[in-house]
């Protein structure tokens, strides 16, 4: 409502005409609901004390989900749902990381890295990617995950394991949803034959 009534305005002092007023209404709609995934991230993250790390953890995660794809939702109503799962995942693993060792958390990390770099990237319903859009996000997913590899090795050495945790979950979150995306795709290849 706020989105529209802001348009009409808009509209009618000449500054937006009607060949534009969707592309615009789009947009608007895209910020604010990047605003409030934002604000609830936040929200989130400080009723559980973790809004540093969540943070952290936000921004290594959509950097590599970003061109690794995965699964997406079929509403806005359950992608704001999912990504706030997300984000409890997180939250979850950070409780319970005390229970893991290092080992078990070399293992995991190993098997994400190997589920992102052979089904990655996984496109969508929404976005399908040609052949040459594929290469270049396959190139740019491998180069973050040898960043991430790098980073967890030397946040290890150098003893932060805080931050070292935070990458491992980034990246295994984001190979859950990578197998998740795969799998859909293939059920929904196999109904649709």
């Amino acid at each position: 409502m706020i989105v529209n009534r802001f348009l009409e305005n808009l509209k009618i002092k000449g500054i937006i005409d009607n060949d534009n007023l969707e592309f615009i209404r789009y947009g608007l709609y895209q910020l604010a609901n990047y605003i409030l995934f934002w604000i609830c991230q936040i929200i989130l993250y400080l009723f559980f004390g973790h809004l540093w790390d969540g943070i952290l953890f936000l921004v290594a995660f959509i950097f590599l989900r970003r061109y690794s794809g995965g699964y997406h939702a079929n509403t806005r109503i359950r992608c704001f749902i999912y990504s706030n799962l997300v984000s409890l995942s997180y939250i979850g693993f950070c409780n319970l990381q005390s229970i893991y060792n290092n080992a078990l958390l070399t293992l995991l990390f190993v098997a994400s890295i190997v589920v992102i770099l052979i089904l990655s990237p996984i496109d969508n319903e929404n976005k399908r990617l040609d052949e040459k859009e594929k290469i270049k996000y396959k190139s740019k997913v491998t180069k973050i995950i040898m960043i991430d590899i790098l980073s967890v090795i030397f946040f290890k050495y150098i003893g932060m394991e805080k931050i070292y945790n935070i990458l491992i979950c980034s990246v295994t979150i984001a190979s859950v949803l990578v197998l998740l995306g795969y799998l859909k795709d293939k059920k929904r290849k196999i109904y649709t034959k």
